[in-house]
């Protein structure tokens, strides 16, 4: 087998970084290409050519009994206090779907000034806007759907919520109370593609921006606190004087805005105040809005939906699962039939699941494209799966070493199959040693906080597509 030039050089860069993975490594991809290497009904015998004289009975198995159940999901982190922490995309919006049900999203800002504030007392304040990049891998439903969003002050700074807790972490299930009179407010209709043109006072001219939400907001709330020298004397002044902005977006159809509140450089995340100074010239000031802390309360409904039988605790019905990204619900599938090959050697292990395709509007509300797999600790914390955390270097590598992505394959009756295929050796081998008890596997969706995407997945007790556990085993 002639192994490509992309695999030789992402192993040797890997080697570089990471010499005592490639053991690990070894132990991952060599089962894989023995799996590519032979038929998945009949056993094989492999490296007679390589062991003398020994024969190595390996055989395959997909009959590993599975059972899985949809749960409802728990909160997702939004915001650490780390200089590691580089959350992208934010949400804004309401999602209402027959099979999900709906699901909410407010986004907070935090404010802060990137230079120092200058005293407007003797300028006039023209116009104040806000100004937020939008981002294409956050939205969702109807892309083009009109909003109304309105802008409120928040009660509470995001900040000294973290200060007050002790904590470095913001939830998802964390609700923070705003003035309900708007100070801002617009209709908006996201355009993903298309530049925003604006004047720009310091180059007295047109000129174009990456696509953008700008709205516009009161000119009276924001005099009364750029126009007192006490509220823009320093930082902190300003923070407890403007706390925050909470967005709240009431969409005529189901649809979610995402928004990059990332804190490269070059994003726009900003409110701009455009005044004109003592000296008759307009310029402008620009507050960092979200850059430097943000937050997502999400909030899901499942009364009346489609997957609402199939929640835990209900009918239990396996013939179908449901994930769903924000914090929305997960799939746990039950390994507990590894018990039956106890004294068998696990050399390559794959979780193989199938999109239920004809529930899936591909061009409105499509699946999500990757999914993780995790289980609770003996500490109770939800940890990535050994599989998936040491792959989790970047997306490519993930994407080679553990699979999770959505693929499509031709199946056997002449149409199109779109599977979820998960590398899931070492975890079933760290059980069946006995290092892990919990035998129950969460499946989730990558970059779950970022996203709004929602899969329906065909469950163990599907009649044509059940999911499977494969195993390639050596029997000793």
């Amino acid at each position: 087998m002639r192994l490509r030039p992309r695999f030789l050089a992402f192993m040797k860069t890997y080697s570089k970084k990471y010499p005592k993975r490639i053991l690990q490594i070894s132990r991952l991809l060599i089962p894989g290409l023995c799996f590519l290497a032979f038929s998945c009904s009949d056993p094989s015998v492999v490296g007679s050519n390589l062991l003398s004289d020994e024969n190595i009975d390996v055989n395959f198995t997909d009959t590993v009994a599975l059972t899985s159940k949809t749960i409802p999901g728990d909160s997702v982190a939004t915001y650490r206090s780390s200089i590691s922490f580089n959350g992208r995309t934010y949400l804004l919006g309401t999602l209402d779907d027959t099979y999900f049900g709906q699901s909410e999203s407010i986004l907070y800002l935090g404010l802060s000034n990137i230079s120092a504030i200058p005293q407007f007392a003797e300028d006039q304040i023209d116009s104040v806007v806000l100004a937020l990049a939008y981002d294409t891998l956050g939205a969702y439903g109807n892309r083009s759907g009109q909003h109304m969003i309105t802008v409120h002050q928040m009660n509470t700074r995001l900040n000294s919520a973290l200060a007050e807790g002790e904590v470095d972490t913001l939830f998802s299930n964390q609700y923070f109370e705003f003035d309900p009179a708007p100070i801002g407010s617009e209709s908006v209709t996201p355009d993903y593609l298309d530049s925003v043109t604006i004047f720009s006072p310091f180059e007295d001219t047109l000129v174009r921006l990456q696509p953008q939400m700008r709205i516009r907001m009161d000119l009276d709330f924001w005099e009364t606190i750029l126009l007192d020298t006490l509220k823009t004397e320093s930082d902190s002044a300003f923070q407890e004087s403007v706390k925050g902005l909470a967005l709240v977006s009431v969409p005529l159809e189901s649809s979610m805005i995402g928004f990059n509140l990332s804190s490269a450089s070059g994003t726009t995340h900003s409110v701009l105040v455009y005044y004109t100074d003592e000296d008759s010239v307009k310029t402008t000031f620009t507050f960092d809005a979200g850059g430097s802390i943000r937050h997502n309360y999400f909030k899901h409904s499942y009364g009346g939906a489609f997957l609402e039988p199939y929640l835990e605790g209900t009918n239990n019905l396996q013939d179908l699962n449901f994930v769903q990204s924000m914090a929305g619900v997960n799939t746990v599938f039950n390994l507990s039939g590894l018990d039956a090959f106890k004294g068998e050697l696990i050399n390559f292990a794959q979780l193989e699941i199938t999109l239920a395709a004809e529930l899936t509007d591909f061009a409105r509300s499509p699946a999500i494209d990757n999914l993780l797999a995790s289980y609770f600790d003996s500490d109770g914390d939800q940890t990535l799966i050994e599989d998936a955390s040491f792959a989790f270097t970047d997306l490519e590598s993930l994407e080679f070493l553990f699979g999770g992505d959505l693929m499509s394959e031709n199946s056997s009756s002449g149409g199109v199959l779109f599977k979820y295929k998960m590398n899931i050796t070492n975890h079933v081998i760290n059980i069946m040693n006995g290092e892990i008890d919990n035998k129950e596997l969460i499946i989730s969706s990558l970059l779950k906080q970022e996203r709004s995407s929602r899969s329906i997945l065909f469950g163990p007790a599907h009649e044509i597509y059940p999911a499977k556990l494969k195993l390639i085993i050596t029997n000793p």
